[in-house]
């Protein structure tokens, strides 16, 4: 399906976009007291645009649709609703405070440590082929089955092998883009 029947394809390039970060960071910390640091920093956050911008869509942003861009405007591509970071530094105390040999070798060690929790990256269901019929360069996601819960795991299935429902989602009717919309799915989080 084309507008234009002359064409096969028309480029057009125009810096317009849409994106909206919300962000909220909690930090508690404890300065060097005693031979012990730490930090802990929450953020709580929401980034949703209408340009994905990942290393391999980095300035290619396909119009999805010629008539319009529905369903373009989602989570951000690096959008992590939660994340948590917290480290700490312990000065361990030098045992033998009377024998310099042991205090040299034994004294002077620190423990530290660092983790980092966050929830999972959204990601796109898509439509296999091309559904829309617009020359396959354009992305097609997925229609979504009304009443199905995506969010549900299948039983009998390892969690990291299935992150979500597949049968709540098949391909798009033909001549569409699919209703599903960009970035409406989320993975795992990192621990």
């Amino acid at each position: 399906r084309r507008d234009y029947r002359d064409f096969q394809s028309i480029y057009s390039s125009e810096g317009t976009g849409t994106s909206t970060l919300h962000s909220m960071l909690l930090t508690v910390e404890r300065r060097l007291v005693r031979g012990f640091a730490f930090k802990f920093n929450y953020t709580l956050q929401k980034s949703l645009d209408d340009a994905p911008q990942t290393a391999s869509a980095q300035h290619q942003n396909v119009v999805r649709n010629p008539l319009g861009i529905p369903n373009m405007y989602g989570a951000s591509d690096f959008d992590r609703t939660h994340r948590v970071v917290a480290n700490f530094i312990w000065q361990i105390p030098a045992p033998f405070g009377g024998q310099p040999v042991a205090k040299a070798i034994l004294g002077g060690w620190e423990l530290t440590g660092i983790a980092t929790l966050q929830t999972g990256s959204p990601f796109n269901v898509s439509s296999s082929g091309d559904q829309s019929r617009s020359s396959g360069r354009t992305p097609h996601y997925a229609d979504y089955i009304g009443g199905c819960n995506a969010t549900a795991r299948p039983s009998g299935v390892e969690p990291r092998l299935a992150w979500f429902n597949k049968a709540c989602f098949q391909d798009a009717a033909i001549g569409t883009f699919g209703n599903l919309g960009r970035n409406r799915m989320r993975g795992p989080g990192f621990k």
